[in-house]
């Protein structure tokens, strides 16, 4: 609000063009559709005039019609939907729950495709391929979804949601893959924190009653623990957050 819109505005076009050259490059035999990168900017433009909630839901509906043009197997049908939500659940703008509700739900769909994409197990994920991006792209739209249920105290769609994140990779890399420790860490975070912050203050002090949601979290940072040492070693300094 308080910033230098000159510099602002060459940076954003310093930015769009990176990602205009790096769209015009196939992914996987994929291409990005310029229109739905015009479309996005168009969204993001309406996003910060939040009282025009017409242009936003239009802008919205424009993308939908666009993404389901595009190959369900190509990243960039799911990335449309993740990528718009994204900008509506912006937190430094405040938009009509129905604008919400919108987002919610074209998240929902990006992780449907991605899960969809990933019909087989993933092998060296140290090897780019395009089971890796979408596999990449599942996690972040997951971590944004479970964020959103996070701030309006759905606390039952979010674990929900970060056990199905956990059981498709341990579907996808097996169970001792070092890239299991993204959702394990995620899970174990929302069992140790879940509407009850001074919950390990109370627990020592004999004013609370556990109710395993500490010992599930404990259990999961074992598990990643176990994992990173299997895989790199109990001395690798990859292992010094988990401890």
């Amino acid at each position: 609000e308080d910033g230098n819109a000159s510099i602002a505005g060459e940076l954003g076009a310093k930015y769009n063009a990176i990602e205009q050259a790096r769209e015009a490059e196939p992914l996987f035999g994929y291409q990005a559709d310029p229109k739905i990168r015009t479309l996005l900017q168009r969204l993001r433009a309406a996003v910060a005039r939040p009282q025009n909630i017409v242009e936003v839901q239009w802008s919205l509906g424009q993308i939908a019609s666009g993404a389901e043009k595009i190959d369900a197997k190509s990243p960039y049908r799911a990335r449309a939907f993740s990528e718009a939500a994204a900008i509506c659940l912006n937190p430094k703008k405040k938009l009509d729950s129905k604008i919400g509700s919108i987002a919610e739900g074209y998240l929902r769909k990006a992780i449907d495709l991605h899960e969809r994409a990933l019909e087989t197990k993933i092998g060296e994920t140290s090897e780019t391929s395009l089971e890796v991006v979408h596999f990449r792209d599942l996690q972040s739209d997951i971590l944004l979804l479970a964020d959103y249920y996070a701030k309006n105290k759905e606390t039952a769609k979010q674990e929900e949601l970060l056990k199905r994140g956990l059981a498709v990779a341990e579907r996808l890399l097996g169970e001792n893959h070092p890239a299991l420790a993204g959702p394990l860490r995620q899970l174990a975070n929302y069992y140790y924190g879940v509407n009850n912050k001074d919950q390990i203050k109370r627990l020592a002090e004999g004013a609370a009653k556990d109710d395993s949601r500490l010992d599930a979290a404990i259990a999961l940072g074992e598990r990643e623990m176990a994992i990173y040492e299997k895989a790199f070693g109990a001395s690798d300094p990859i292992l010094l957050n988990t401890v």
